[in-house]
């Protein structure tokens, strides 16, 4: 997709679905990255990291989700459990 939005001259609609693709393999990369830590440090410490984290920063709407690099703390912690 990335390619074929670089050769399609710019075309609106390639550049959209390239990007949207590359969003939602950044929200994969998230949670392998949850899941290594979780290995590393243990389920309970990643989940903790990420509490608190979500009680400091607060969550992202619901609705931006989509067009996000990093998907809702909650959706983190809910794949956890």
């Amino acid at each position: 997709l990335l390619t074929m939005a670089m050769i399609s001259n710019n075309t609106p609609l390639v550049v959209m679905l390239a990007n949207l693709f590359v969003l939602w393999a950044m929200r994969q990369m998230e949670y392998a990255a949850d899941g290594v830590a979780a290995k590393t440090v243990g389920d309970e410490g990643i989940k903790g990291a990420l509490i608190f984290f979500q009680n400091m920063l607060g969550d992202i709407p619901k609705w931006q989700t989509f067009f996000s690099t990093h998907p809702r703390f909650a959706q983190r912690i809910k794949r956890l459990e």
